[in-house]
C-alpha cells in the first residue's frame, strides 16, 4: 500500500508499504517498508526497511534496514543495518552494522574479541588484557 507522498510505486509486494516521501519504489517487498525520503528503492527483500534518506537501495536482504543517508546500498546482507553516511555499500554480509563515523559518548564494551592475533589488518584483538590492532607483515 502507498499512503501519502507523491510518485511512489509498489509492484509484486506483499503486506508492504510506502509511507510518504517522493519517487520511492518497491518491487518484490514482503512485510517491508519505505518510510519517507526521496528516490529510495527496495527490491526482493523480506521484512526490511528504508527509513528516510535519498537515493538508498536495498536488495535481496532479509530483516535488514537503511536508516537515512544518501546513496547507500545494502545487498545480499541479512540482519544487517546501514546508518547514515554517503555512498556506503554493504554486500554479502550477515549481522553487520555499517556506519561512516562512530562516536561513543561514555563506555564502549567489545565482547568476544579474539585472544590471538587474527592476522587480518586492522582487526581488533585482546592481547593479554590489552586492546591490540592486527597488522600482519606480508
Amino acid at each position: 500500500s502507498i499512503i501519502g507522498g507523491e510518485y511512489n510505486s509498489t509492484y509484486f509486494s506483499y503486506l508492504s508499504s510506502i509511507l510518504g516521501g517522493q519517487s520511492n519504489d518497491m518491487i518484490g517487498g514482503e512485510y517491508s517498508l519505505i518510510l519517507g525520503g526521496i528516490n529510495n528503492n527496495i527490491e526482493n527483500v523480506y521484512s526490511s526497511a528504508i527509513i528516510g534518506g535519498n537515493g538508498n537501495t536495498s536488495s535481496s536482504n532479509d530483516i535488514s534496514a537503511i536508516i537515512g543517508g544518501v546513496g547507500n546500498t545494502l545487498s545480499n546482507s541479512d540482519t544487517s543495518v546501514i546508518i547514515g553516511g554517503q555512498n556506503l555499500t554493504l554486500s554479502n554480509a550477515t549481522d553487520t552494522l555499517l556506519v561512516q563515523d562512530l562516536k561513543v559518548n561514555n563506555d564502549l564494551t567489545i565482547l568476544s574479541l579474539p585472544t590471538s592475533d587474527p592476522l587480518v589488518s586492522g582487526q581488533l584483538w585482546n592481547s593479554g588484557g590489552f586492546l591490540a590492532i592486527s597488522n600482519p607483515i606480508i
